[in-house]
């Protein structure tokens, strides 16, 4: 891998794939679903009471990590992604 940050890029990697697979859209679908569960969890009050910020850190920062690490690990580049590049 180069160094240069590109597989991180937001327009995608042309050597990585489509827009529609890079770590920005994954990271956007997770937050998406994060944001539909925390709306679940709030409107069932599936936490308990008073547990008002707890969905979003719940909910919210699992599944934009979840996301970006299952795409790293498609595309073969899960210890590129964990370790920062490093090589």
């Amino acid at each position: 891998y180069s160094n240069d940050g590109a597989v991180f890029s937001v327009n995608g990697d042309s050597n990585k794939g489509s827009y529609l697979h890079s770590y920005t859209t994954a990271a956007i679908m997770g937050y998406i679903l994060g944001s539909f569960l925390t709306e679940i969890a709030g409107s069932f009050s599936l936490l308990g009471p008073g547990s008002s910020g707890l969905p979003a850190l719940v909910f919210l920062i699992p599944c934009m990590l979840i996301a970006v690490v299952l795409l790293a690990a498609v595309r073969g580049e899960i210890e590129y992604v964990l370790l920062g590049g490093g090589e």
